[in-house]
């Protein structure tokens, strides 16, 4: 409906009805697939909001999916504070169904908002790409403030302890050389048990992380 009118009646409507505020919250529903952020769904609800965002021209959108953001950042400091072992897989070990963990939110709480902030980035990476002079005026002028300057500064320190946890990630990757992590990976196969797909497939992960190395 909104895509297939060239006036911004059905757009301002829909705002008004309240309709941006739950479509925003799509990404950030605890039931949402860790895929979301790669799905056409996710797509679906970015070309919504491109839409919304052009036809009315106003920078509102912008400004919830700024909030959003906001919002989890906050579920995601602890991971600012370092540590010699991973967040993840301490939080997926003392799972309750560690065998099932991304089914559910209240499992792997950290693994869902990392999921739900990769959603929003991506919905603002496509609000941005827009040729109109106007709209990239719009979009400039959000980002410029000291609201979207904030959001970039929580991103780039965010961004600096995922990096951290990807280096642990891999060094707790076959053949395990190393101690770190090494009580919560333990208790991650006691509890899933032997997977022999990871010996058939240990030899490719070792050459693949020299590759990386």
């Amino acid at each position: 409906i909104l895509s297939n009118n060239a006036t911004d009646d059905h757009c301002k409507e829909f705002v008004k009805q309240g309709g941006l505020e739950p479509l925003i919250k799509i990404p950030s529903l605890p039931n949402i697939a860790i895929q979301f952020a790669s799905s056409r769904a996710c797509m679906d609800v970015a070309i919504t909001l491109k839409d919304i965002l052009t036809l009315s021209q106003d920078g509102t959108v912008i400004v919830q999916c700024f909030n959003q953001i906001d919002q989890l950042i906050k579920q995601l400091e602890p991971m600012y504070d370092p540590t010699s072992e991973s967040y993840l897989v301490n939080e997926l070990s003392r799972s309750a169904t560690p065998t099932q963990p991304y089914n559910s939110a209240k499992s792997t709480p950290l693994l869902h908002t990392i999921t739900s902030l990769e959603s929003y980035t991506t919905l603002l990476i496509s609000l941005c790409k827009v040729g109109q002079v106007d709209m990239r005026t719009v979009c400039i002028a959000k980002w410029a403030a000291i609201r979207g300057w904030l959001i970039i500064n929580k991103l780039s320190h965010l961004y600096t302890a995922i990096v951290w946890e990807n280096d642990l990630l891999g060094l707790l990757s076959p053949p395990y050389n190393h101690s770190v992590g090494r009580v919560d990976l333990e208790r991650l196969i006691e509890a899933i048990g032997p997977n022999p797909v990871i010996k058939l497939k240990e030899r490719n992960v070792r050459t693949n992380l020299r590759r990386t190395l």
